[in-house]
């Protein structure tokens, strides 16, 4: 996902590791303080040992660096979601879900308030747009995995349904992060298994605990 545009971006070994110390030290600033107004540029140059000019050198202000921090998260938890599904092909379709609804769970429930600033940072700079693009080349991913299970199913209604199954999940972890309930796991496999049930006729979590295909589409 591209951040928005810098002052210069990092040409040398030096000035690269100077921005990922900027960028790391606002990250763990943030899931100390849990508040945006609190990260001011002053205190992120001091955690991250550099000077404040410095960090202008870089970025035209402090929504720059915050557009840089969630351009890097939001990459990162998709590489780590996807590097989980491509490496376990042996996995039948339907444990790969739920472990993969753990994943989402955990990823973005373990550490709620950064979560909740990368959501602060996201309306206040107007990105959910970026995020869309990371969901659906996620989904697209996804799609190709179910397909590979079921390579009768059509390929862009398997991708419609990934998508939706990604903003209905997101949709979920949002309101966990304000609204904790007592068994979201359990809400999360209803709502895929409905998904995969209802449009494209696999039941993910049969008596045998198995994904049976139940029409032909």
């Amino acid at each position: 996902m591209e951040p928005l545009s810098r002052k210069r971006r990092p040409q040398q070994k030096r000035s690269h590791a100077l921005v990922g110390s900027v960028v790391t030290a606002l990250e763990q600033l943030i899931e100390r303080t849990q508040d945006l107004s609190e990260l001011s540029m002053r205190a992120i140059a001091h955690r991250a040992g550099v000077g404040v000019g410095s960090i202008y050198e870089y970025f035209h202000g402090q929504d720059a660096l915050f557009d840089e921090f969630l351009a890097e998260l939001t990459e990162r938890n998709f590489r780590h979601l996807l590097d989980f599904v491509e490496t376990r092909p042996e996995l039948p379709l339907p444990e790969l879900v739920t472990q993969l609804l753990d994943r989402v769970m955990a990823l973005y429930l373990s550490a709620p308030g950064r979560t909740k600033v990368a959501i602060a940072i996201i309306f206040r700079l107007g990105r959910a747009d970026l995020v869309v693009r990371v969901r659906d080349r996620f989904a697209e991913r996804c799609a190709e995995r179910v397909r590979k299970d079921h390579p009768q199913l059509d390929r862009a209604q398997v991708e419609q349904v990934m998508r939706t199954l990604m903003d209905a999940v997101m949709g979920v972890v949002m309101a966990e992060l304000w609204r904790p309930t007592p068994d979201v796991r359990k809400t999360l496999r209803l709502l895929t298994d409905a998904l995969f049930t209802q449009l494209l006729g696999i039941s993910l979590w049969g008596r045998a605990g198995e994904a049976t295909h139940q029409r032909t589409l």
